[in-house]
């Protein structure tokens, strides 16, 4: 989803609205909001690790080829940006998961 195979930066991830109609309000969800922007950033991360992976497989000529290949890649890939997102994928997911206990209580509250 979004990513080029032709080795182009990943295209805009679409918001969310398709499920629009099933909000009951119209005010901005900041968790919605940057779980968005996560899924953008991973996109690109994780386009710019695997693009040295294939071309390596599209050059190779067997498969000892690309095994010797991807050894050689290894130590040379940056994981650090794909790591700070991860972090900050487990902090949005506790947020989502903070907003609908809250909102569960408040419904229950008002019942």
């Amino acid at each position: 989803m979004g990513a080029g195979t032709d080795g182009t930066a990943p295209t805009q991830i679409p918001q969310a609205t398709e499920f629009a109609e099933h909000r009951h309000s119209h005010r901005p969800d900041p968790v919605e909001a940057m779980t968005d922007q996560l899924e953008y950033k991973a996109a690109v991360c994780i386009e710019t690790l695997m693009e040295p992976v294939r071309r390596l497989v599209d050059n190779a000529a067997s498969f000892d080829e690309v095994l010797g290949g991807l050894a050689d890649l290894y130590p040379d890939m940056d994981d650090t940006t794909f790591k700070a997102l991860l972090g900050e994928a487990m902090m949005a997911a506790h947020m989502a998961g903070a907003a609908v206990a809250k909102e569960r209580i408040q419904r229950k509250h008002n019942a």
